[in-house]
């Protein structure tokens, strides 16, 4: 095993019993985050992961995501499993060149402690990425645009703030995700608070739902 340390949102590693903090309520889902030395090779212009970000790579949003040794975290995975303390798992993943063969190892570590649903949040890979994944045990697959056009898309992930990022290839991969996945299976995040109109934000809404995309609505936090 070649994974040493990840990331855990703070929630998750109190439901774990790597920390005790006051919960109003507990997740149903394990949330976990690829661990890389420094930053996120891309650089998205909200996110203290990006690469020219002067926030504390401890954060994801607003949340801690503190850092466990891996085997650590396998050994609490399977306990919690069996007392059935949650549903899911989710695995949030970095953007670097080495990312797609740490997720798959983390998938296959994990799977042999629990069987419970994975789901991933993936930066736009290749189809048959996507199908090594599905073969790896993933069930579901997120790939956030963020954005909720174009115009603010290229402006916060793309060339704007000299990012990889391009609004068409994030489309051409969650369509090849449905594909892979099925409908239902795919998701989407649109962050609300960079300049959108109601009106933009309804017809992105309405183009997803025409292609079974799920989106999820998240308010803009500066951090």
């Amino acid at each position: 095993m070649t994974i040493e340390k990840i990331r855990v949102s703070i929630g998750s590693a109190t439901i774990l019993g790597f920390t005790s903090i006051k919960l109003e309520s507990p997740p149903t889902t394990i949330y976990i985050m690829t661990y890389k030395k420094g930053k996120c090779t891309a650089n998205c212009g909200f996110c203290p992961q990006a690469r020219n970000s002067n926030s504390s790579n401890e954060k994801l949003s607003r949340i801690n995501w503190p850092i466990f040794p891996f085997k650590d975290f396998l050994t609490k995975l399977k306990y919690a499993a069996s007392l059935k303390k949650f549903q899911r798992i989710c695995i949030q993943t970095l953007n670097y060149a080495e990312n797609l063969q740490d997720l798959i190892e983390i998938i296959y570590e994990i799977r042999k402690v629990t069987n419970i649903p994975i789901s991933v949040a993936i930066p736009p890979m290749a189809k048959k990425n996507l199908r090594d994944l599905k073969l790896c045990g993933v069930q579901r697959v997120g790939i956030a645009l963020d954005g909720a056009t174009q115009e603010i898309f290229e402006k916060i992930k793309g060339i704007g703030v000299d990012g990889p990022y391009f609004w068409r290839s994030h489309f051409d991969s969650l369509r090849d995700a449905l594909d892979v996945f099925g409908n239902g299976f795919v998701s989407t995040h649109i962050i609300i608070g960079f300049g959108e109109t109601q009106k933009e934000t309804l017809n992105l809404i309405t183009e997803l739902h025409k292609f079974s995309i799920l989106p999820g609505l998240f308010a803009f936090t500066p951090i």
